[in-house]
């Protein structure tokens, strides 16, 4: 994003007529001096009227302590009789083996950062002249400046246009991304609902029932450091059970939501279930807008959409809070974001380069020559091969893949006859088409079907303490076992224990009390059922 309030202070030289007011560049490279330039930083961006989260000096300075702690600050001040009337947040960086000789310029690399840019509070073409001069001056031919997320304004794409076609200061390449959705609130939550498709409305309170039928669902907000840390232990533990993996950066978050708080900026929500939360969502209030940053959800609760319903509370929740005009959800094309609105901030990657014959030749090459031979099916063959190949060698040269993992325990077969039968409070019986609420969340099924098929081509028994699940087992005939001593056997596909702090019973009463359910199903004297005791899935409920 860059900034402009209309109020020039300066102009290139090709403006005739007008006094040249010279514009001054101060640079901040060390890391010790960024915390001392805070006021200076926060005084420019009130006098351009940004509010956004990521132009700030907390999210800047979080950046470089986490996850560009490899790099160098750059920050470009530019005065103008001795008062600072811009900033370029940057980073600095060198390149790697053959490309050490190149400086990469650009903005933090937080990938979750919805946009960046530079503040300005005048003309935008002097400052960004300016920029590049001192870039060029500094690093000479070889450097790269890469602004990715932007928004520029038209007159903004104008001047990077026109300072590098008509003045010849630079090469510029500009690439579309994907936009940033937002949700202009109305004046009251039920105009904002209102404005939706009818069958989404449906889908809402079709979602809001089901997931009401497991118990009291709520929203809670996080804040104070104690229970920031303590959340965000919960979040990235759910985080890891979804298909991204583990966050590899989570110092990044727990320095980000303890800075906001302090500033009064952050909003961290999280659904519940019978108060244990059950998905998060991380947004900045700054100005009049929220800025959704990163969410999560127990893939446990996968079939109930709590993702979806965490975002119905938290748009709601909004109209508690007066002033709040945009929910900037940012990057994505997730349905439930296009359920709420089809309005995007349209972004880009801006990339510039020195002028000169070497960069002439290589962006000719990459965006010119390259695209224009792909085109011929054959070259795109060996283009996409070697590519492939040096994929391969990098994933090779990398960390060494973990060792084999310990084998399975073996087999375990036991037999009714030989299983002590004492009295327990488990209660084992078989599942129907009324337990697959309890069912989904313990196996983590994607949506209610997938249970019931199962359930259509196999037996489940599932055992109780009182009205707690302790435990499921899937069963299938073991026919092979069967024949060899003419007791009915049975092989256990799948089963899981709770997890928790529930105290278990032991391992051989969930067993004994699977056995008997069988023996009185098949009016039999004896069975036996078949386990693989190291293959067990681990749940947990909310009850």
């Amino acid at each position: 994003m860059m900034l402009n309030l209309n109020q020039s202070f300066g102009h290139s030289d090709h403006e005739k007529g007008l006094r040249r007011e010279t514009i001054e560049v101060e640079a901040i490279t060390r890391r010790e001096d960024v915390p001392l330039v805070r006021g200076r930083w926060e005084s420019l961006a009130l006098w351009c009227g940004c509010t956004a989260p990521y132009l700030s000096h907390e999210w800047y300075s979080t950046a470089l302590e986490t996850v560009d702690r490899e790099k160098d600050p750059l920050l470009v001040f530019f005065k103008q009789g001795g008062e600072d009337v811009g900033l370029a947040p940057l980073v600095h960086s060198r390149g790697q083996g053959a490309l050490r000789f190149l400086h990469n310029i650009g903005f933090v690399s937080n990938p979750f950062t919805p946009y960046q840019g530079v503040l300005y509070a005048g003309d935008f073409k002097p400052v960004f002249a300016q920029l590049m001069r001192f870039l060029e001056q500094r690093f000479g031919s070889r450097f790269v400046l890469d602004l990715d997320e932007m928004r520029p304004a038209l007159h903004e794409a104008q001047g990077l246009d026109e300072l590098s076609m008509q003045e010849g200061l630079f090469l510029c390449r500009m690439q579309q991304k994907s936009g940033s959705r937002y949700l202009l609130l109305r004046k009251t939550f039920e105009e904002n609902y209102q404005a939706l498709a009818k069958h989404t409305q449906k889908e809402f309170k079709r979602k809001i029932n089901r997931i009401s039928r497991l118990g009291k669902i709520g929203l809670l907000r996080v804040s104070g450091r104690e229970q920031i840390d303590r959340h965000l232990g919960c979040f990235f533990d759910m985080y890891a059970r979804t298909w991204k993996g583990a966050e590899p950066h989570p110092e990044f978050y727990y320095l980000l939501c303890r800075r906001f708080d302090d500033r009064g900026g952050l909003r961290f929500h999280a659904l519940t279930l019978n108060d244990r939360p059950i998905a998060y969502l991380i947004s900045i209030l700054s100005g009049d807008t929220v800025y959704g940053i990163k969410t999560t959800y127990n893939p446990s609760y996968y079939a109930y959409s709590p993702g979806v319903l965490l975002f119905y509370k938290v748009i709601e929740d909004m109209f508690n809070t007066p002033g709040i005009r945009e929910f900037d959800i940012g990057r994505g094309d997730e349905q439930f974001k296009r359920e709420w609105t089809s309005s995007t901030h349209e972004q880009v990657r801006v990339l510039c380069y020195p002028r000169n014959l070497m960069w002439k030749s290589v962006t000719s090459l990459q965006y010119e020559l390259l695209p224009r031979w792909r085109q011929n099916e054959r070259f795109d063959a060996c283009y996409s091969s070697l590519r492939r190949l040096l994929a391969k060698n990098r994933r090779e040269a990398g960390p060494a893949a973990p060792g084999p993992s310990s084998p399975r325990q073996t087999v375990k077969e036991y037999e009714y006859a030989q299983c002590r039968q004492d009295s327990c409070p488990v209660t084992a019986r078989l599942a129907g088409p009324g337990d697959l609420d309890l069912m989904t969340v313990a196996m983590e099924a994607r949506n209610f079907a997938e249970i019931q098929q199962r359930l259509d081509q196999e037996l489940c028994v599932l055992c109780f303490e009182g009205r707690k699940l302790l435990s499921f087992f899937w069963l299938r005939p073991d026919g092979g076992r069967q024949k060899g001593n003419g007791v009915p056997s049975y092989a256990v596909s799948e089963w899981g224990l709770r997890g928790g702090s529930t105290p278990l019973p032991p391992q051989d009463v969930l067993i004994s009390s699977l056995l008997a359910l069988i023996k009185d199903i098949i009016n039999k004297p004896n069975c036996t059922v078949s386990i693989d005791e190291g293959v067990c899935r681990s749940f947990e409920m909310f009850e």
